[in-house]
């Protein structure tokens, strides 16, 4: 029995990069000819107080989901 796909890549990125973002979608069109769909399923995580932040609209969490 085999599990996974047999035909993967890893394409390490930062998604809050709009280069690396067009990259990702280049290597992958390259490597198997197409992109069906696409998943945005990237996030970060920060614990703090809400009556803390700073100035939540510019919390990296915030900006990157």
């Amino acid at each position: 029995m085999q599990i996974g796909s047999p035909d993967v890549i890893v394409i390490r990125a930062d998604v809050s990069n709009a280069h690396d973002c067009k990259r990702m979608v280049d290597q992958t069109v390259h490597h198997f000819h197409r992109l069906d769909h696409l998943v945005n399923n990237a996030g970060i995580s920060q614990a703090f107080m809400l009556e803390e932040a700073d100035d939540i609209a510019k919390s990296q969490p915030v900006m990157v989901n």
